[in-house]
């Protein structure tokens, strides 16, 4: 047999491989032009040097392993996008200032100048990304306005609680509550959520201490760059990486999970 044939056979089992294996969730992280922030985003972009802008969720394909239970209806939890396209699904702070579910569809969200660099998540299912994503969903917390102070200081000052009671979410901007799902999702408990404390240990991450007197001491006090960078250096216990390496844009997302040349909105 040829070495051509050798890889066409290859190609072909590990493509076959590969559809059978669940589709990962991801970790967006976005950047927009200036311009195209709001005011708050514009200000705060300006204070912290400039950077990326935004970081959130994404679920290629998640209709694949999405319950019977019609939670998508709720308004609460997912805005109508949602329930005329379930591909593929977003889960961020929205312009309520509270997480939801939406799709790429939310062309007034993601606008058409945005850069996104997207983080497969490698140590937790995407199942189990969502489940948590739902619950914090309907907890509904706000991210106010001045959750991004810590960040001008480099979170070495905490303005906010870092602990606040079982079954509400702490203070958080976008990194911060991405960071409280993934370590939800790996730890498969909700102290996280609650507990800045549980967050960093859950994820191995750094936090302010003794011993590393400049590491952020509450999760207010991650931009969105430093969150990213504190997940790209995430462990679990075993010492497993947190995510894998990024691909470029939805479409690298969508086509690393399923193959080039589907439909993207398919």
């Amino acid at each position: 047999m040829s070495r051509t044939c050798i890889n066409n056979v290859l190609h072909t089992l590990e493509g076959a491989r590969r559809a059978r294996m669940p589709p990962k969730a991801y970790v967006i992280c976005a950047k927009w032009p200036v311009a195209d922030l709001t005011a708050i985003g514009q200000l705060s972009w300006y204070l912290t040097g400039g950077s990326d802008g935004h970081v959130g969720l994404f679920f290629p394909f998640w209709s694949t392993y999405k319950s019977d239970e019609p939670w998508w209806h709720d308004r609460a939890l997912a805005r109508q996008d949602v329930v005329q396209s379930t591909d593929h699904l977003c889960f961020d702070y929205l312009y309520n200032l509270k997480p939801r579910f939406h799709t790429l569809k939310n062309v007034e969200y993601w606008g058409e100048n945005g850069y996104y660099t997207l983080h497969p998540i490698e140590v937790a299912s995407a199942a189990d990304v969502l489940a948590v994503s739902k619950r914090v969903a309907a907890l509904a917390p706000v991210n106010q306005w001045y959750y991004r102070w810590p960040a001008l200081f480099g979170g070495v000052i905490p303005m906010h609680r870092t602990r606040v009671a079982p079954g509400c979410v702490g203070p958080s901007s976008c990194g911060g509550l991405t960071m409280r799902i993934l370590a939800a999702a790996i730890t498969g408990s909700d102290a996280p959520l609650c507990d800045d404390g549980a967050a960093f240990r859950a994820l191995h991450v750094d936090r302010q201490s003794f011993h590393s007197p400049f590491s952020p001491y509450s999760l207010t006090g991650l931009t969105p760059r430093m969150a990213i960078e504190a997940l790209m250096g995430a462990r679990t216990e075993d010492g497993r990486p947190v995510l894998g390496d990024f691909v470029v844009g939805f479409e690298g997302a969508v086509e690393a999970e399923r193959g080039a040349g589907l439909k993207f909105f398919g």
